[in-house]
């Protein structure tokens, strides 16, 4: 009985050699997989996510990240994500991230939940000295846990302050190092999100108490409950805004930026709500 293991190349493509002829059965087990159509920039085009779906029957744990991409000049992020966690936060130092650097996650490793379910093997007949398999879908196979990454902030030094970097239609290879000595590849392009539609947002308070808003180097000004007379604030880019219950303790402050006034503003008519946790379209 013969036996022999092979790689995915970035784009999923593999060989092995010394193949009797005959019936052969293939086993795959893929790991980290791009979600299709799931890239795209973020946060004004300065940053870039995606998702990834493990595919393999076991768990993985990530435990190093390599991003690599060409802008000209070079640039840098400042942040990585995945499912939320910060994985990577420049602070100066640690210097911003660029191409080719990795982020060493080795100590606290991101675990990916596998399907829990054998891989469906795919029998193949061998009856040359070149045999090209048939494409095998894998999305058609059992999958197991999504993750979404989040690669943020692209400065043009890597070092404090910088100009914004649109990240638009640069291709991102990312290669994850697993605890088993095996690594998955995406490749991806991801599509512009364009330019936000307003300049400004005008943020309601839609509670039933009064809120505090302070920022971006603007006299702190009371918005009206809902109950009485509502006033609006505005959010302007890239000023950051503090909603606090108690301005003179900066008591639980929660932040609002312009960011994610744009987010939240489906029907781009440049007015968002407060709700007390999160902003939402108005």
């Amino acid at each position: 009985m013969t036996s022999v293991t092979g790689s995915t190349d970035s784009q999923g493509f593999y060989e092995v050699s010394n193949i009797p002829f005959g019936h052969c059965s293939i086993t795959l087990d893929p790991k980290l997989q791009l979600a299709p159509g799931s890239s795209k920039t973020v946060d004004l085009n300065e940053g870039v996510e995606f998702y990834a779906t493990n595919f393999s029957t076991n768990d993985v744990d990530i435990t190093y990240v390599t991003v690599n991409y060409s802008i000209i000049p070079a640039a840098y992020y400042t942040q990585m994500k995945i499912t939320g966690n910060m994985v990577f936060e420049a602070t100066f130092p640690p210097l911003r991230n660029g191409s080719g650097d990795t982020v060493d996650m080795s100590s606290t490793p991101e675990t990916v939940t596998g399907s829990g379910v054998l891989f469906h093997p795919v029998v193949v007949h061998v009856s040359s000295p070149s045999t090209r398999v048939s494409d095998i879908d894998i999305s058609k196979q059992d999958a197991g846990e999504t993750i979404k990454v989040e690669i943020l902030n692209f400065r043009d030094p890597n070092t404090f302050g910088g100009s914004p970097v649109d990240v638009t239609g640069v291709q991102f290879t990312i290669t994850f190092q697993l605890s088993d000595a095996t690594s998955s590849v995406v490749v991806l392009t991801p599509a512009g999100a364009g330019s936000p539609d307003c300049s400004s947002y005008t943020v309601w308070n839609r509670r039933g108490n009064d809120e505090w808003v302070r920022g971006g180097g603007y006299t702190q000004t009371a918005l009206e409950s809902v109950e009485t007379n509502p006033s609006p604030s505005t959010v302007e880019r890239p000023f950051l805004y503090m909603i606090e219950r108690d301005c003179d303790r900066d008591e639980n402050p929660s932040p609002i930026t312009f960011y994610d006034a744009n987010a939240a503003d489906s029907d781009v008519d440049c007015t968002v709500r407060w709700t007390g946790t999160v902003l939402a379209d108005e």
